[in-house]
């Protein structure tokens, strides 16, 4: 950057420019545009100490469906892994100690469903399973005997339980309170900024295109459960989110126990389910959703969701 005036010391030399890519879906496109946009210009300027880089400027065109994102340029502090290998305990915990800060902050707060999103309500469960019941049979015709005839009868028992069981836990106030939050809604693991200097700086997170009002643990089962082979996710698993709970208490979070929290994890891990459902039907390419189908699967098992349905 150049300065028409003498720039002071903390005047950034350089910034992150972000822009719609170019040949993807343009509803898509546009849909993420408008809400990251909303992101930087509401949400993250209502909060004294948001997870993202300092954004100079966001903005969204209805007319075009174009965007950009003007960012601070974090090259110099921060780092990420090569997708698809996993950060370090270490970064893991900076990371998550970076999303309770945020879904603390915005935990039942008045605003949400106000000026700032909606809630989740049994219509809109029932329109999303609609949805993947249309995605959900041209995924088995396209896999044919990839899928096995015992994980199509759990397909079909989730898409006939699951909501359900979902519209309990939001229609119900837990311990005082609904604990709901704002999650980001595509938190995976190379969505984040990893400090160089681990004593020195806090994890971002980035790509806010798919932020929702929602519980919490959404975030972390796609993060966890989605993304990681069971070996690592049985070493880490446990101890991330108990610290995690730990953190969300410390910045403020009442009455939501730790029983609670594992609980929405476990439901979370269920809807992980339909993921790659969404994924294939947008396209992507099968390398992401391929081994996510069957790590949700297997956290799946491992997590036994399947007595939640029963339930």
């Amino acid at each position: 950057l150049r300065y028409s005036t003498p720039a002071s010391e903390d005047s950034p030399s350089k910034l992150f420019l972000k822009l719609s890519k170019p040949g993807f879906d343009a509803e898509i496109a546009a849909r993420f545009g408008e809400r990251e946009s909303q992101y930087y210009n509401v949400i993250a300027k209502s909060m004294n100490d948001s997870p993202s880089a300092t954004c100079y400027d966001a903005a969204f065109s209805a007319d075009t469906g174009k965007s950009h994102m003007l960012l601070a340029d974090l090259t110099e502090t921060h780092f990420q892994t090569d997708w698809p290998l996993p950060p370090s305990k270490a970064h893991c915990e900076t990371v998550l100690d970076s999303f309770a800060r945020f879904h603390a902050a915005w935990w039942d707060h008045p605003q949400l469903g106000n000026s700032i999103g909606k809630f989740p309500t049994s219509d809109s469960i029932d329109e999303y399973v609609r949805s993947m019941e249309k995605k959900f049979a041209g995924f088995v015709d396209f896999l044919d005997d990839r899928l096995s005839a015992e994980r199509r009868r759990l397909y079909e028992r989730v898409l006939s339980r699951a909501p359900e069981v979902w519209k309990q836990r939001i229609r119900v106030p837990n311990y005082g309170g609904k604990h709901l939050t704002l999650i980001h809604g595509d938190a995976h693991f190379w969505n984040c900024l990893y400090p160089r200097r681990l004593d020195q700086d806090k994890a971002y997170i980035i790509d806010w295109q798919c932020w929702r009002i929602d519980t919490a643990t959404d975030d972390l089962a796609y993060m966890i459960a989605l993304h990681w082979f069971p070996e690592r996710r049985r070493v880490l698993e446990r101890d991330l989110l108990k610290n995690y709970h730990d953190k969300l208490l410390k910045f403020g979070v009442r009455n939501y126990y730790w029983d609670a929290c594992w609980h929405d994890y476990r439901l979370s891990v269920i809807g992980n389910l339909f993921i790659p459902l969404w994924q294939w039907s947008a396209k992507l390419w099968p390398a992401i959703w391929w081994p996510h189908l069957e790590r949700a699967f297997m956290a799946f098992e491992d997590l036994d969701c399947e007595e939640l349905l029963r339930s």
